[in-house]
């Protein structure tokens, strides 16, 4: 397990356990409570840095996991984040986002964190220079 996937864990862990803590007594382990004085967490970026995408070459191959690539979906390649993460990419330059799904591992060029496909390349407004300035944050695993 890589230090990243283990502080996630960590964290998420720590963030379940606090929630049961903080139950009153005799409220069920399943239920929901809703507190009006609640504020919504600002998203947490991941990582920062630059995006590239899948050449058309690559469309219908298999990925390291197993699934084939559509370069027509939301699906990237990450160095370490586990197969079926869900990450929001945003552009930051023009602050155009998407969800995808981690799918394969990579990129493999130097100073590069993440490889996305075509159609996430289109939505976030990175097609035409071929890469962009990017923040990652973590929707779920």
């Amino acid at each position: 397990m890589s230090r990243t996937t283990f502080s996630i864990f960590v964290l998420l862990l720590s963030a379940t356990i606090s929630s049961y803590a903080d139950r009153p007594e005799g409220v069920a382990a399943d239920s929901v409570i809703v507190a009006s004085d609640t504020v919504a967490a600002e998203p947490v970026i991941y990582q920062r840095g630059k995006a590239t995408y899948y050449g058309r070459k690559w469309h219908g191959r298999r990925t390291s996991s197993g699934k084939k690539l559509n370069i027509n979906g939301y699906q990237c390649a990450h160095r370490t984040l586990p197969f079926g993460t869900k990450v929001r990419v945003t552009n930051t330059t023009n602050g155009k986002s998407c969800i995808v799904e981690v799918v394969d591992r990579g990129p493999h060029g130097r100073g590069l964190i993440i490889d996305l496909t075509n159609k996430a390349a289109e939505d976030i407004g990175m097609l035409r220079q071929g890469t962009a300035m990017v923040t990652l944050e973590i929707v779920e695993e």
